[in-house]
């Protein structure tokens, strides 16, 4: 539905209000042309140098 920093804002069946949900690896999302993969995009931070 929405992005949310880098998380997911995600409108389940059945409920009123999205949710705030984290990325994982594997993940799809239904299109109008059926199931797609998420394609992962490197987290800048996950490798940013610890200082000197």
């Amino acid at each position: 539905m929405d992005t949310a920093g880098q998380q997911l804002k995600v409108l389940f069946d059945g409920d009123r209000v999205p949710r705030i949900c984290h990325v994982t690896s594997q993940m799809a999302y239904e299109a109008p042309t059926g199931w797609i993969t998420a394609t992962p995009v490197p987290d800048p931070w996950a490798a940013a140098p610890t200082g000197a």
